[in-house]
């Protein structure tokens, strides 16, 4: 969650253009002035959030696929060497999947500020 924090406090540093954490120059810069290809830079930080919510998202939805993977190479892995022995599924981490629910669902208060519509996710 602290990292989603960071995120949003330099997102906010580029809509007020006012720096945290140094008194020279923006974390996150505009690409021109006044904001790039965004109309205003709280479009310019509410894009940036969008792309971190939907990064966070996908990889929730992949992660188990992954896990899946890596336990079913890891069991292909000792077929090929010989050990015998039946393909074990992945346990369930509740305590990782209630970390990821509570950390997306972060995500999603915090980008309300820049983000209104965010709130019919």
């Amino acid at each position: 969650i602290l990292t989603a924090m960071l995120y949003m406090a330099i997102s906010l540093e580029l809509l007020y253009d006012l720096p945290l954490w140094s008194a020279r120059d923006l974390l996150l810069q505009p690409l021109v002035e006044p904001c790039g290809t965004y109309p205003c830079k709280a479009d310019h930080a509410g894009s940036e959030v969008i792309a971190l919510v939907v990064t966070e998202f996908v990889m929730m939805m992949i992660k188990p696929f992954l896990k899946l993977g890596v336990v079913y190479l890891r069991h292909r892995v000792k077929h090929l060497l010989g050990v015998k022995g039946d393909f074990l599924w992945p346990e369930f981490q509740i305590q990782d999947d209630a970390v990821n629910v509570v950390y997306f669902s972060a995500l999603v208060w915090m980008s309300l500020s820049t983000v209104p519509y965010m709130a019919l996710i």
